[in-house]
């Protein structure tokens, strides 16, 4: 009997040390009606009516929701809103949400918003610990200066790095456009970096690359794969070039070729 009261001890000192490892418990914090459920020493319960859920600095809010407290998920239901250390906000109309692995899997008109860009989508995985936003459906990302959208992207929330992938297209406020296979982008620098071919449209000209980077502000690029670049006065094309699009200054470098 000692030994049991020993192992019973051990098991109850060890919960603690269990849950930590497995993540935060979802704790309910509000909601209008809810009704428990145990079967086969799992605890279900469904939670109806403004709904709000929390882990750490982590809220979740919706109309209805089914919590599994045993495995620490919850599928939510209708005008679901996650909030992460009100510094990311994404809303959409369902969610399954996985306490342990801290990921949330978001569909229907989702939105996601981190006070730089406001990223919409069909469908959208988000895992909350390493900032990461996935999706596979297509996206609309705005921000101050520029739209894009592509059929896959990958964001960080912290970096502000994007990594788009399929019909790629970056559309600024000035009427310039940016046409891509795979691109990747910088929300805050709002700077361009091309690893596959590229196509840069300008009121005054058109450059053609596949290697480089850039600025939608300022729209000045730097290409380090063999590019050109077209205007009404001249076709000038090299193997690096540096291009400011305003003044249109070029300074080209290796098998220049230059046509007016």
């Amino acid at each position: 009997m000692r030994y049991k009261g020993w192992i019973f001890l051990f098991f109850l000192l060890s919960l603690p040390l269990f849950a930590q490892a497995q993540g935060q418990l979802l704790q309910v914090i509000r909601a209008d009606s809810l009704i428990g459920m145990q079967q086969d020493l799992i605890m279900r319960k469904t939670l109806i009516g403004r709904v709000l859920l929390q882990q750490g600095t982590t809220t979740l809010s919706c109309d209805q929701a089914v919590l599994n407290s045993t495995t620490n998920n919850v599928e939510a239901y209708g005008h679901v809103r996650i909030i992460q250390s009100d510094t990311v906000t994404i809303t959409g109309d369902t969610a399954l949400y996985n306490g342990n692995m801290r990921q949330a899997f978001i569909s229907g008109r989702v939105k996601l918003d981190d006070h730089t860009i406001i990223l919409n989508t069909p469908k959208l995985d988000y895992d909350l610990n390493s900032k990461m936003a996935i999706y596979h459906s297509g996206a609309r990302i705005i921000d101050k200066k520029s739209t894009l959208t592509s059929r896959e992207g990958f964001y960080n929330t912290v970096t502000k790095n994007f990594l788009f992938k399929e019909k790629v297209r970056v559309i600024d406020k000035d009427g310039g456009s940016v046409k891509a296979d795979s691109l990747k982008y910088n929300t805050l620098s709002k700077e361009a970096y091309f690893i596959a071919p590229t196509e840069i449209i300008t009121k005054k000209d058109t450059v053609i690359t596949s290697r480089g980077f850039y600025n939608t502000i300022s729209k000045v690029s730097n290409f380090t794969g063999r590019s050109t670049a077209k205007t009404d006065e001249y076709i000038l094309t090299a193997d690096t070039l540096f291009y400011d699009s305003p003044t249109q200054i070029g300074v080209a470098k290796g098998r220049v070729e230059f046509l007016s």
